[in-house]
């Protein structure tokens, strides 16, 4: 899920998941 949605957002996913999980990717 988590895979889809970097594949979607490109780096706004990235940077979302980021600031929901709090690790600095």
């Amino acid at each position: 899920v988590l895979i889809s949605i970097v594949i979607a957002g490109g780096v706004w996913g990235i940077a979302l998941i980021e600031r929901l999980t709090g690790a600095p990717i």
